[in-house]
This record gives C-alpha cells, sequence and structure tokens, in this order.
C-alpha cells in the first residue's frame, strides 16, 4: 500500500488499491492549519504539515486525504454497485517470450497473450448492472472514448439485458503486448532486473545471456461497472446521467522467458 509520510510522525499506512494516474497537488486547512498534499495514485502519497501539529491533528488530517484519494464519483456508486472485481481466471502457463543478443535483452517477441479474465459486478437490491468495459491501462471509464488504449466493453445480453443485479464474465482476449499496460516493469526490464541480479551474485553477463531464464511480469487491468435503476435498466433507457459506475483495478500476473542471445 502507498504510504502518508509525516515530516515529524513517520509513516502512517493509508487504505487504497487504485493504480497509478497523474500527480496531483493542492492547499487545504484544517481550521486555522494550513497544509500542502502531493499524491499519486497507486504510489507514496506525502503530506506537508507543521512540524509542532499534534498526531490527533494529523489522524484527523490523515482521514481528510484519504478521502482526497477516493476515486471520482465512488461515494455515490458505493449505494448502486456493492461490488466490483476484475482477476485471473484458470491457470496461465504460457510465458511471453523475451529476446536477447549477445549484450543485452532487445524486445518482446511475443506478438500477443492470450490473457484469462474473469470480470464481476454487482448492484444493490434497487440497481442493475447495465454495461461493463475492461482495459489494460488507468482510468477505464465505459462512457469515455479511449482512442489506441486496449480495451473492450459489455452490454446488453453480455450483462444479463438490464435484469441482473450480477454479472460475472469469463473473458480471454488475446492482446497485442504493445497494448498491454505493464505495473512496476514490463517483461523486457524484468529480464533486465535478472541480469543484473545475477551478474552482482558473480555471474558474466555472457554467462548469463547464454542461458534461459524465467521471471515475473504484471499487466495491469481496470474494469469499470455501470449500474442503473431497476425501472431505467429494464426499459434499456439508462445513459450517462442516470447510472453510477464502479472500478476496480487487478495486477495480473505473467510468466516471461528470457531467451538466450544470439
Amino acid at each position: 500500500m502507498p504510504q502518508l509520510h509525516f515530516p515529524s510522525f513517520g509513516k502512517k499506512t493509508c487504505p487504497w488499491y487504485m493504480q497509478p494516474e497523474p500527480k496531483l497537488n493542492g492547499e487545504l486547512s484544517f481550521g486555522s492549519i494550513p497544509f500542502t498534499y502531493s499524491f499519486i495514485r497507486g504510489r507514496d502519497m506525502t503530506l506537508k504539515v507543521d512540524r509542532t501539529m499534534k498526531l490527533g491533528t494529523v489522524g484527523i488530517l490523515a482521514i481528510i486525504m484519504t478521502a482526497l484519494s477516493a476515486p471520482p464519483g465512488s461515494a455515490a456508486a458505493k449505494d448502486w454497485i456493492e461490488r466490483v472485481e476484475v482477476k485471473r481466471d484458470g491457470i496461465d502457463v504460457i510465458p511471453v517470450k523475451v529476446s536477447a543478443n549477445s549484450t543485452k535483452y532487445t524486445g518482446i517477441s511475443s506478438s500477443s497473450h492470450r490473457f484469462l479474465l474473469r470480470l464481476y459486478a454487482k448492484a444493490t437490491k434497487g440497481e442493475r448492472i447495465v454495461a461493463m468495459k475492461v482495459g489494460s491501462f488507468t482510468g477505464v471509464q465505459y462512457f469515455e472514448a479511449d482512442g489506441s488504449l486496449w480495451s473492450n466493453s459489455f452490454k446488453h445480453r453480455d450483462v444479463g439485458s438490464g435484469s441482473k443485479r450480477t454479472a460475472a464474465i469469463s473473458y480471454t482476449p488475446a492482446i497485442p503486448l504493445n497494448k498491454v499496460k505493464w505495473q512496476g516493469w514490463d517483461p523486457v526490464q524484468a529480464c533486465a532486473l535478472n541480469m543484473d541480479k545475477q551478474i552482482k551474485s558473480g555471474m558474466p553477463k555472457s554467462e548469463v545471456l547464454s542461458k534461459t531464464w524465467t521471471v515475473k511480469a504484471k499487466a495491469y487491468f481496470e474494469l469499470d461497472a455501470v449500474a442503473a435503476k431497476k425501472g431505467k435498466a429494464k426499459s434499456n433507457k439508462w445513459n450517462i446521467k442516470n447510472t453510477k459506475n464502479q472500478r476496480d483495478g487487478y495486477a495480473y500476473g505473467v510468466s516471461v522467458l528470457c531467451q538466450k542471445g544470439l
């Protein structure tokens, strides 16, 4: 989890599950106490406060920062949607292959990868799930265009034609790997990090590149679920103005095969 850093009180954990988004900065005040904040979703959150501030006040400010960091619309969405989840569905044994020459790892040689995804959303009692969108980037929104980013949408019969509170879909897309958002490091970087590790342990680079290695990388997926009131869902008269959405993100572990250098 990202952490909230206080100049005079060390680190305090702040609940968080969203993935990286653009950095935000601002100024707020608590009573007569001014403070500034700076955070990036999925990373460390920094809060600058007066060193004379008491821990109790800092704790209250932490609550304020947690509220600021929530996804837009999430407070209202929770009254319409109970749960949203995207995760791996089954065992993915096929590795992503990375090529190498005599001096370094050069690129991903696999053109695409078939991901095994489970998409799930459950609406509250008076609402129905009417649509979902899964994408490999941060900030997936059903009603927004994605440009060149990878995504796929589901509606109508895919999610029960507006008659069901729960929508569950097993989805196995073959996605071009140049469209995948990687969390932390991509497959080529994963192989390079392993090479650095082996060299530090005493193995010559030429020997590292003469072997085949298996390492891990994480592809990032995000699911946006849309709910409408029961009547609007049943009559198919829902739109961006009379619906609520909620998102979930997931780091999908992928095996990476670091091939021998040529």
